[in-house]
Formats: C-alpha cells, sequence, structure tokens
C-alpha cells in the first residue's frame, strides 16, 4: 500500500498561491526601496528670509503692544473687552510664531 498523493502531479512542487504572493512581495519591496520621482512639494526659505520674516514679526508685535498700551486701565464696557481679547489672541498668535522661526533653522514652505 503506497500513498496516493505521492504520485500526484503537483507533489513536491510550490503552490500557485505561494508563489504569487512571494512575487508581489518582492514587487512590493522593490517599490519600497525605489526612490520617488516626484519632486517635494516643499521648498526651503533662505536664511536671511527668516531673518526678514522674524523681524517683521517682531515689528508688528511692537505695533500690537503699543496698541494695547494704550488701552484704558479699567476696561467696562463691550467694546472694549472685546478689543483687548483680541488684542491678546493676536499676541498669542504672534508669541508662538516667533517662537517657532527663533527655534528651527530650516524652515520649508508650500510651493505655489
Amino acid at each position: 500500500m503506497t500513498p496516493v498523493y505521492v504520485f500526484g502531479e503537483n507533489f513536491g512542487k510550490t503552490p500557485k498561491y505561494i508563489i504569487r504572493r512571494k512575487y508581489q512581495l518582492e514587487q512590493y519591496q522593490q517599490k519600497a526601496e525605489k526612490p520617488d520621482e516626484q519632486p517635494l512639494p516643499f521648498l526651503p526659505i533662505s536664511a536671511q528670509e527668516r531673518l526678514e520674516i522674524l523681524q517683521g514679526l517682531k515689528n508688528y508685535w511692537s505695533e500690537v503692544e503699543r496698541e494695547f498700551r494704550s488701552l484704558p486701565l479699567k476696561i467696562d464696557t463691550e467694546p472694549l473687552k472685546k478689543r483687548k481679547s483680541a488684542l491678546e489672541a493676536k499676541f498669542k498668535s504672534l508669541e508662538k510664531d516667533i517662537e517657532l522661526l527663533e527655534r528651527h533653522e530650516n524652515i520649508y514652505v508650500m510651493k505655489e
């Protein structure tokens, strides 16, 4: 008595689904190793440009600060409260932007 499966035509051969899966894996690895031909959508800004932007933000900060200091000490009306909160929001935004530019040397911007 000999087993029937030994004499089959596919005995000892790799199944087709494994061959197909191996081919897919090789294709995926080749695609992953191949560098992208598409250029990056970002451009670096020069150090001079970065400093100009930073200086402009600091100048705007001083303008907002001057405007904030011109507010009266007692703010009791609704328009003055709104104006003060708007100026404080500008301060927060400017502070965040200035800190970001000072912290990072390399800044990238989107292409137009």
